[in-house]
């Protein structure tokens, strides 16, 4: 069921909307207002040139033990590959098609009884829409694959959006021979359609970070649709080969997590190297911690619903959160997001007020992407919970992840405190402008200039607040709209969130942030 050209004609403002601001970044920045303007970005004087930019970047959560970067692009450089994207639809939904990808681009789905409709595969886009999760359909899917067969085998890639090889789309798109083969024609008029498509959409990724081959961002959607293209070339190659038994591989594919099927445990191990081999001739490796091997019965439906309902009914709020812990610790993902999702409407108990805020807590700790869910629920119960202690809380939170110098958890707790209109303490303030996130300056900067009232300082943390922001305003004097540090300019200037005129230096893409400006487009709300 394809619905191609009624996607196109919405395309843009999807990826403007739901494809920008990935949803790790806190709920106060968004591209609402950008996508508004979506028609008018499209006829932006000069927007086909693709301009070397570099992207605003987020250390954010991934486990216990280590970090990752989220980055949002220079909006400049992203409406340009999008452009490009819409442009070429055609060869997009071509070349990212595979049989094996149980990720494609976008979904289509009904509205108001039988109208089609299609929308980015992503979690933003689905959720403003409720479109529910594909699990159950992709869960059938692999069970209907692996019959006859009695292990499996799952495999990811390593660290896979930092290890993409942009050329490798070329490999793709064409095939290594063929593209290798235009790579070395002299005149770009005897290039095949094909080859120029992939190296000009190659040219647009790379330029959204500083013309770097080597990975692409974690993020925007854009990435999403580059590295779904390249992993369908290489799920193409892995049909096209055979285990060293002489069998075809059976698998399906999730992103860039794997299922192979096969009919014996020796099979399934032999089969490791070699598809570790085939994933090599793309610069792409295997994640070894992660790969396991499962007798049948390996796919089956959770009762993990079911449980969370009954523990709602049966034991109140706290019991709803303390039966996501125990399906999280079992290895089900969304836990908590569908637990959270679950919690409206329900009122804590008296007795477990203490309880339930530190569950909450706790669990924007795990995964700070759950943050709107928790101040959506805190705001329509903040009369139990009350906000002091909730302030207490923040700040007590505040200090120590600013002193550890955890970038998303300083942003998110910083929205805690912009959304429930909490006060915060004049250190917590002065260490945040001190610090590395611009996300996280700019909602502070908001905070000293627009609810001052609510910044609890002595004198002396009054006149440090201010040096601190004097420094920032001097240390802008150097930057440009090109580079990372963008959207604090284009903040800055937007919200005039600091006084006197913040001077910068002249980059290429200052024409289309002034338009943005005049179109009143701002990403921090």
């Amino acid at each position: 069921m394809k619905c191609g050209k009624l996607f196109k004609n919405d395309f843009t403002r999807q990826m403007f909307e739901f494809g920008f601001v990935a949803p790790e970044i806190p709920p106060c920045f968004s591209s609402r207002s950008f996508a508004k303007c979506h028609e008018d970005i499209l006829k932006f004087p000069g927007l086909d040139k693709s301009k070397q930019t570099f992207p605003t970047q987020l250390s954010i959560y991934k486990d216990g033990v280590t970090r990752r970067i989220i980055s949002v692009p220079n909006p400049y450089s992203f409406a340009n590959t999008v452009k490009y994207m819409k442009d070429h639809w055609r060869q997009i939904e071509k070349h990212s098609q595979s049989e094996n990808s149980q990720s494609p681009i976008t979904r289509v789905y009904f509205k108001y009884g039988d109208e089609k409709a299609e929308i980015l595969n992503g979690e933003s886009a689905q959720d403003a829409v409720r479109l529910r999760s594909s699990y159950l359909g992709n869960l059938r899917e692999r069970v209907i694959c692996a019959l006859g067969f009695r292990y499996k085998l799952s495999v990811d890639i390593s660290m896979c959006y930092s290890s993409i090889y942009t050329h490798s789309l070329s490999w793709s798109v064409c095939g290594r021979d063929e593209a290798k083969r235009n790579y070395f024609l002299e005149k770009k008029a005897d290039r095949s359609k094909e080859y120029l498509f992939a190296d000009e959409l190659d040219k647009r990724i790379r330029n959204q970070k500083g013309s770097e081959t080597n990975g692409i961002l974690t993020g925007p959607f854009s990435s999403r649709i580059f590295s779904e293209l390249i992993l369908a070339g290489v799920d193409r190659e892995i049909r096209e080969s055979t285990s060293i038994f002489g069998k075809p591989f059976s698998f399906k594919r999730y992103v860039d997590d794997y299922w192979f099927y096969f009919r014996s445990e020796p099979e399934a191990r032999a089969a490791i190297p070699e598809i570790g081999k085939l994933l090599g001739r793309y610069n792409l490796s295997l994640n070894t911690s992660k790969t396991k091997i499962e007798e049948y019965p390996f796919d089956s439906i959770s009762p993990m619903k079911e449980s969370l309902k009954a523990a709602l009914r049966r034991e109140g709020v706290f019991g709803l959160l303390n039966e996501a812990g125990i399906w999280h610790l079992a290895g089900e993902k969304g836990a908590y997001k569908y637990a959270l999702k679950m919690l409206s409407g329900n009122e804590v108990k008296p007795e477990d007020i203490d309880v339930v805020l530190s569950a909450l807590f706790n669990i924007n700790l795990l995964n700070p992407k759950y943050c709107s869910y928790i101040v959506g629920y805190i705001k329509n119960n903040e009369n139990i919970l009350g906000p002091n202690r909730l302030a207490r809380i923040v700040n007590e939170e505040l200090e120590e992840v600013i002193g550890n110098h955890l970038e998303q958890e300083v942003a998110n707790l910083l929205f805690f405190v912009k959304e429930l209109d909490l006060a915060i303490k004049g250190e917590n303030i002065i260490g945040v402008l001190r610090s590395e996130s611009d996300f996280s300056k700019i909602i502070a900067l908001d905070l000293w200039k627009n609810h001052n009232d609510r910044v609890k300082r002595a004198p002396r943390e009054a006149q440090q607040i201010n040096d601190a922001v004097n420094e920032l305003r001097e240390n802008m004097v150097n930057q440009t709209y090109d580079g990372e540090h963008w959207l604090l300019l284009h903040e800055i200037a937007m919200h005039d969130l600091v006084n006197g005129s913040t001077r910068v230096k002249s980059g290429k893409t200052d024409p289309f942030f002034d338009w943005l400006k005049m179109k009143g487009v701002s990403f921090y709300c």
